[in-house]
């Protein structure tokens, strides 16, 4: 409220000293008085709706930012699940490729023992009691298994004497039953009885071939 402005109080002396009062001040009305505070009231309630819109916007904002934290802390959540089954699946892709490798390298085994096998049977049949005793050389591939398996036969055929050898190619019938394993027969002999029972199935042939396995490595010992 603006009060109204008095005006310094000055008095005049004239010369015969008479004294002459100061001006009164103006009166303001009383409907004046009442005007400013109906003013005062309406500034004060403007100011506050003002306020409480400002307040409003504020629990707004505080709101969002809450709902916003909660969001980002999902997210955060969500991230680390995601790269635990990230590392979980690379566990399991490590445990995967190793376990492939695994039976790569059986298959790779197993087809190497069944070419080897059908090699043996088709080509070298008088060779299957040594292979049978892992007796035979390793080989890598099927050239190399003939080149190994030609040597090996080419070596112990030449310590046959002829007249095995005639045994071999049916000059004398073989035997029918078991055969006795004595220490008094010569390689040449054990060689050409192992040559006939290879490729045997028989239970009796089997049990026969593996005395003369072991007659066989006593006379190579000797």
């Amino acid at each position: 409220m603006t009060l109204p402005t008095v005006p310094p109080v000055t008095t005049e002396t004239p010369d015969d000293g008479t004294v002459i009062p100061p001006p009164m001040p103006p009166i303001t009305p009383a409907s004046t008085n009442v005007q400013q505070d109906e003013d005062w009231e309406k500034r004060f309630k403007g100011l506050q709706r003002v306020y409480d819109k400002a307040q409003s916007a504020l629990t707004a904002l505080q709101s969002e930012h809450a709902t916003t934290l909660e969001g980002q802390e999902a997210l955060k959540q969500a991230q680390r699940q995601a790269q635990t089954e990230l590392e979980q699946t690379r566990t399991s892709l490590e445990a995967l490729s190793k376990e492939k490798e695994s039976l790569s390298n059986q298959l790779t085994s197993e087809s190497s023992k069944a070419k080897r096998a059908t090699l043996i049977l088709a080509e070298f049949p008088d060779l299957a009691a040594f292979e049978a005793n892992g007796l035979l050389p390793a080989a890598m591939t099927e050239e190399e298994m003939r080149d190994k398996f030609t040597k090996f036969r080419e070596v112990y055929t030449g310590s046959v004497s002829k007249t095995v050898q005639e045994k071999l190619k049916g000059s004398s019938p073989a035997p029918t039953g078991p055969t006795t394993t004595t220490t008094t027969r010569s390689k040449e002999e054990v060689y050409a009885r192992l040559s006939q029972l290879a490729g045997s199935r028989k239970p009796e042939d089997r049990e026969e071939r593996e005395r003369l396995i072991v007659e066989w490595d006593e006379l190579n010992k000797s």
